[in-house]
């Protein structure tokens, strides 16, 4: 992960007159939604960039030992091996980005993680997840009994009530305090934005969770009614484009809850590219929090290696004809998902593989972070470093 946020001096002049203008942002989450698709041969290595940006998680009441251990088998093997293969995908070393459980839990995953022999972080959840209220000395020492049981990054939920009633300074004080106790361990702070009670709340927490040192922010717990949102994302990435332009620093952005079909990630992967462009689609600067994504990614991972025609069984039905070099399925210009990947590291700028909509070809687009111009899809496949 990326260096740490040391933070800056608690200034309140940076939000004291922020008014989010509700109904733009709903405009603007409808607008980037309706927008950009993903062409179908490039969804299958984009789904499988996904996976390297999912904190796999289980927080269940009755988690147990080998469930957790299941989890981290499944950090480490997201994409069944066969699937890989067919889409010549195998030597990639694709992992989840994390793994995410209790704190009673890090032992397990730790545990697990270094008997399968690989490096994924283990994340916890702490100070009296989901909602909070416990006493600060109490979540103070959640976060150092995960960091000393092998934590190297921590999910901290903030005090609700502190941003309900505008005490920004005690709230900067409390993630002040929390950032130290996390030690060389990355802290994430968890707003749960369904319960902040506005937008405008929504971006002055995301501004004193950043002055005061969180590596990244989050939008919920996943245990709230509303969870991640277009609208409330777009305010915080926004905010966090701000803070960068004020600061310098990048700071990291972590959607949770509700996103459970391949289809969602997706949309993800492309608000982020609309809002901070390419340099936050790594996972030192973006998360995705999921439990049941990886069912629906690799499900349509099986259907590209139908489609691309690596599968005996595809070679059966379409009558594939393969050689150990080239494979002809009779559909010219197919772009298979070693191609995507790879073409997408060599080039910079527009998403690699993104449809735009007949109606933006009216009318110029009006993200900052990208291209001014418009552009055919063709010139935006020459323009893209995705990956």
């Amino acid at each position: 992960m990326a260096a740490h946020n040391l933070g800056t001096e608690l200034d309140l002049s940076w939000i004291s007159k922020v008014q989010v203008n509700h109904p733009a942002v709903l405009r603007r989450a409808q607008q980037v939604q309706a927008r950009r698709t993903v062409k179908k041969e490039w969804q299958a290595a984009w789904l499988l960039k996904a996976v390297t940006f999912i904190d796999l998680t289980t927080l269940s009441g009755d988690d147990t030992s080998s469930n957790v251990q299941r989890l981290c088998y499944k950090a480490k093997y997201p994409i069944r091996e066969d699937l890989l293969k067919a889409l010549n995908m195998h030597d990639k070393d694709i992992t989840t980005a994390a793994v995410c459980v209790y704190p009673a839990r890090v032992c397990d995953a730790v545990r697990a993680l270094k008997a399968a022999g690989c490096n994924i972080p283990v994340a916890s959840v702490a100070t009296g997840f989901p909602a909070g209220q416990t006493h600060l000395k109490t979540r103070l020492e959640e976060i150092r009994l995960a960091v000393e049981d092998g934590a190297s990054e921590i999910d901290v939920v903030i005090n609700r009530s502190l941003v309900l009633t505008g005490q920004w300074e005690a709230l900067y004080d409390e993630i002040r305090q929390f950032r130290k106790a996390c030690g060389e361990a990355h802290l994430k702070t968890i707003l749960a934005t369904g319960e902040l009670g506005s937008l405008t709340n929504v971006y002055k927490a995301s501004m004193i969770a950043m002055m005061a040192g969180s590596d990244f922010i989050k939008t919920s717990t996943g245990k709230e009614t509303v969870n991640a949102t277009f609208p409330v994302a777009i305010v915080m990435l926004r905010a966090i484009r701000d803070f960068f332009w004020k600061t310098g620093n990048k700071i990291g952005f972590k959607p949770a809850g509700g996103i459970r079909s391949a289809k969602d990630a997706l949309a993800w992967l492309s608000l982020i590219k609309e809002e901070l462009g390419d340099e936050w689609l790594k996972p030192e600067l973006f998360r995705i929090g999921a439990s049941t994504l990886l069912s629906d990614i690799e499900r349509q991972a099986r259907l590209a290696a139908v489609k691309q025609g690596r599968t005996a069984q595809a070679a059966q039905e379409t009558k594939v004809c393969i050689s150990r070099d080239t494979v002809e399925t009779g559909q010219k210009g197919l772009t298979s998902v070693r191609e995507a990947w790879e073409n997408g590291k060599k080039h910079s700028g527009m998403l690699e593989g993104v449809i735009i909509n007949s109606y933006e070809s009216r009318q110029p687009t009006v993200c900052n972070t990208l291209c001014q111009n418009e552009k055919s899809v063709s010139q935006m496949a020459s323009h893209c470093s995705c990956f």
